[in-house]
């Protein structure tokens, strides 16, 4: 009986470990292949996702400030908590913690089908939220992995 509740706890322990990283290792995270180039990160170098299938995109905080400026009608998803929200945010970014995305579905249902730039403080909160948002049917989505730690640049008060 002791080894099966050890077993079972390493399991757990495991698939949340496993869960954490997800942010931090490009190949974990569900893309379509692709045939373009690669840039030095090993991500494609287009920042368009295709409009046929679902897709999560890895972006740096450059690519995210360049999406930013190029599409006016890009929706930001920021997952963090309302305290980290409150303390600097990307401009126009709706607050949506990434632990409440099901039970909210319906505020957000109506952006399925725009592109979405999704990030919280590290990457790790995001890379959850960007995977149910795939799930639950949307379809262009770009994940900025370094998380706004990583942002360089004005951010709203």
């Amino acid at each position: 009986m002791k080894r099966y509740k050890i077993a079972a706890l390493s399991l757990v322990v495991a698939s949340s470990l496993s869960a954490c990283s997800s942010g931090s290792n490009n190949s974990n995270n569900k893309a379509a292949p692709s045939n373009e180039p690669q840039n030095n990160t090993g991500q494609a170098s287009t920042l368009k996702p295709s409009n046929t299938q679902s897709t999560i995109k890895n972006v740096t905080v450059e690519d995210a400030k360049k999406l930013l400026g190029e599409h006016k009608d890009l929706i930001v998803f920021d997952v963090r908590t309302e305290e980290e929200y409150k303390s600097g945010h990307l401009n126009n970014a709706i607050l949506i913690p990434h632990d409440q995305i099901i039970n909210r579905f319906s505020e957000i249902e109506k952006y399925k089908d725009k592109q979405v730039l999704v990030y919280c403080r590290t990457g790790n909160r995001s890379a959850v939220a960007v995977q149910t948002l795939e799930k639950k049917g949307f379809k262009n989505i770009y994940h900025m992995n370094e998380g706004i730690t990583a942002w360089k640049y004005d951010l709203v008060k």
